[in-house]
């Protein structure tokens, strides 16, 4: 790609650039990719296309703006953003993804959130924990939060990225 691509008007061809700009480890663009999350006449793939780069190449600030959208976005950005905030990983976006499953009032969309907490704390053998479980509220909250401060002690942080049951991404 050309070099300045991420500039270019075409959103697809600006998403490439960026793309090929965060293999070569320059993450400084991908900041970029929120113009067209946030524009309501973006195409559903090109929404979803940007939120997974800005989860799997974005810097610390765009992690903060998935967790903003989690919490405030309109309710298909928050279970979008959910989604991208499971393949960061990261730990310390586990808790506005919940946080946004207790404010959404469709089950189908809690339960879309509930997925993408279960694909990090569940283990991917055994049987689910934090999925499909007969635990009320309060305690499908409790069971996540224990869960996630049994993590950071492991881990020693809840800065780290983790997948199926708690394992972190090497």
């Amino acid at each position: 790609m050309a070099s300045g691509g991420w500039l270019n008007d075409d959103p697809w061809i600006a998403l490439a650039s960026i793309l090929e700009s965060a293999k070569r480890a320059d993450y400084s663009h991908v900041s970029k990719l929120r113009q067209w999350i946030l524009d309501k006449d973006s195409d559903p793939t090109l929404v979803s296309a940007c939120l997974g780069l800005t989860a799997d190449a974005g810097l610390n600030t765009d992690l903060e703006f998935l967790a903003e959208l989690i919490i405030e976005g309109p309710n298909y950005l928050r279970i979008e953003a959910s989604l991208a905030a499971q393949w960061s990983g990261v730990l310390w976006l586990m808790p506005f993804m919940l946080e946004a499953s207790r404010a959404l009032g469709r089950r189908a969309d809690r339960a879309a959130i509930e997925a993408n907490i279960a694909n990090l704390l569940d283990p991917i053998e055994g049987e689910p924990e934090f999925y499909g479980s007969d635990l009320s509220q309060i305690e499908y909250t409790e069971a996540v939060d224990s869960r996630l401060a049994e993590l950071k002690n492991i881990l020693g942080s809840d800065e780290v990225s983790i997948s199926g049951g708690g394992r972190p991404w090497i």
